[in-house]
């Protein structure tokens, strides 16, 4: 006991500063993702799985069309900033400006596409007219989402967790009352309505925040030096693949909930959902750790310091959260069914399968982010059309038999393949990365 005290002593003196992000992390997301899966459950059950399972096609469908419009700069942005403030920190405002007008372009040009096809999408491949409307409501959440996520790569790179786990704080606290309010007024409108006002909620928090740690960190704009056209160049040809790959991730995702549909309903999209916003609670720890893990690897890689010892503590840190809170949510389980509601009973399955796929998920999580910072941009690309393809291939297999549960069945497959490929790819990178 006293030889494991000192270990954890020395490991944690050691990454201090990465510790400190961790823990920041960890307190401003517990609270508001804690807040948001039981402000999720209440939904679930007033909805019933029929109604919620449309509900979750309308999400499916902006993060569809939501991350084509981010373009990949989250990952990017965190990347060269971090960068950044090793070697040029008054470039880093020029960087902000450049990617905001990206981002900008790029999500008013999809939310316009929504709002054109959004007749076609719900009549002709959802066969659900009546979606239409919803659909076109909620368009506007994919502008506030796409500069959000800019605004908090921006953060991330800056590595102002402390910042981030305050904004997430106030949002989890603002966000509940408002999405069960919106839902109790409104029903599945108030449930669209109250998601748009919370997006546009955290925008405003995070602009107010970027902006007070601009100052901290004596950023400003008429001290700043402009990127130049080799540099933006860069910047864009990192994003590129990364772009690629959440627009593949995003079709394919949303084809896996449209083959499903057209196969049974919208009720067992609506337990595939439920059960995936459990194992998606779980990962929080570790998909929110992402900006981090990625700004001290890219940190790491410029002075060639303590690569590999940065990856294999996030490995063992991802690992052991994910273990745990899917030990728990397991033993909880039959109560987090009750919450849901009768509707979901029997679906215990399809909960178990995806609670312990998180566990591979953290760990691809992980080397995601390694892969990002050893600039394998388009690797990371070419291991995301090989595990989304392998899913689809799964899922013509087990959904017409199995339905839901098929679906479970295919991301855990799909994700044992993106792992065994990503441990063998950075160990082969690794012998050869002088790190």
């Amino acid at each position: 006991m006293i030889f494991f005290k000192k270990n954890i002593s020395k490991l944690v003196s050691q990454n201090e500063t990465f510790f400190n992000g961790v823990f920041w992390v960890i307190l401003g997301n517990l609270f508001s993702k804690g807040l948001s899966l039981l402000a999720s459950i209440i939904v679930a059950r007033f909805l019933g799985k029929f109604a919620f399972g449309e509900f979750e096609m309308i999400k499916s469908t902006l993060t569809l069309f939501g991350l084509f419009s981010t373009f990949g700069l989250g990952y990017a942005i965190t990347t060269f900033s971090s960068r950044l403030t090793k070697t040029t920190p008054k470039k880093i405002f020029s960087l902000v400006s450049y990617s905001k007008k990206i981002t900008l372009f790029t999500s008013v040009s999809c939310a316009l596409l929504l709002i054109i096809f959004s007749n076609w999408l719900s009549i002709d491949t959802l066969e659900a007219p009546h979606l239409s409307s919803p659909l076109k409501i909620a368009s506007i959440f994919i502008i506030f989402n796409a500069i959000n996520v800019t605004q908090t790569g921006v953060l991330a790179g800056l590595k102002a967790f402390k910042t981030v786990a305050l904004i997430n704080f106030i949002l989890g606290v603002v966000s509940f009352p408002i999405m069960i309010v919106s839902i109790i007024l409104f029903g599945f409108y108030g449930a669209i309505l109250g998601m748009v006002v919370c997006i546009i909620i955290n925008y405003l928090l995070n602009n107010i925040f970027l902006i007070k740690e601009f100052k901290k960190q004596n950023i400003y704009k008429n001290e700043s030096s402009f990127l130049e056209k080799r540099e933006k160049k860069e910047l864009l040809l990192y994003a590129l693949p990364i772009a690629l790959g959440e627009g593949f991730y995003a079709i394919t995702s949303w084809g896996f909930n449209t083959f499903l549909i057209r196969l049974s309903d919208f009720g067992e999209l609506g337990i595939y959902n439920a059960a995936n916003l459990l194992a998606s609670s779980i990962l929080f720890i570790p998909v929110s750790l992402a900006p981090l893990i990625l700004s001290f690897l890219s940190s790491a890689i410029i002075y060639k310091k303590d690569f590999k010892k940065m990856l294999i503590l996030n490995i063992k840190l991802n690992i052991g959260i994910t273990l745990i809170l899917s030990l728990l949510s397991t033993i909880a389980l039959p109560l987090i069914i009750k919450l849901y509601g009768k509707s979901y009973f029997g679906s215990e399955s399809c909960f178990l399968i995806l609670i312990w796929t998180t566990v591979l998920m953290a760990l691809n999580n992980v080397y995601s982010q390694v892969f990002l910072s050893l600039k394998l941009a388009w690797g990371h690309f070419y291991l995301k059309i090989i595990r989304q393809s392998s899913i689809i291939l799964f899922c013509i297999f087990f959904i017409p038999i199995y339905k839901a549960l098929g679906l479970c069945i295919s991301i855990l497959f799909g994700h044992i393949i993106n792992l065994i490929i990503s441990i063998l790819v950075v160990k082969y990178k690794l012998r050869r990365f002088s790190v």
